[in-house]
């Protein structure tokens, strides 16, 4: 069983929700987690998301905002494959997220259309 919630609610939300439904069903949906997705200016960290674990199956993806739609789905996409990797035990790795990222991206548009 997944819980999520979506801080604070802004414009973003609704694509936010069907992005994490999606990627919760299709690739974690053998493991129970809790995540908070919170919408927040990450400007002066010069990134465009973070993923944390809290505990173990317990995680919090930080997003900057504002970013325009495509940006701000990509990398939901990208924070929630780090929140992926960490459930599996593996190694966080950068270079596999991008590349996922734009793997999810398509896979994500053709699930919608």
């Amino acid at each position: 069983m997944h819980s999520f919630e979506i801080t604070p609610p802004n414009h973003s939300i609704i694509a936010a929700e069907r992005v994490v439904e999606w990627f919760l069903t299709k690739y974690l949906s053998d493991y129970e987690l809790d995540l908070i997705v919170e919408n927040t200016d990450l400007s002066e960290d010069g990134v465009f998301g973070w993923c944390l674990r809290n505990e173990n199956n317990e995680f919090t993806v930080q997003i900057h905002f504002p970013l325009k739609q495509p940006e701000y789905i990509m990398t939901l996409l990208h924070e929630l494959f780090h929140v992926q990797q960490h459930l599996e035990g593996r190694e966080r790795n950068e270079f596999e997220a991008q590349t996922m990222e734009i793997t999810l991206f398509n896979e994500y548009l053709t699930y919608v259309q």
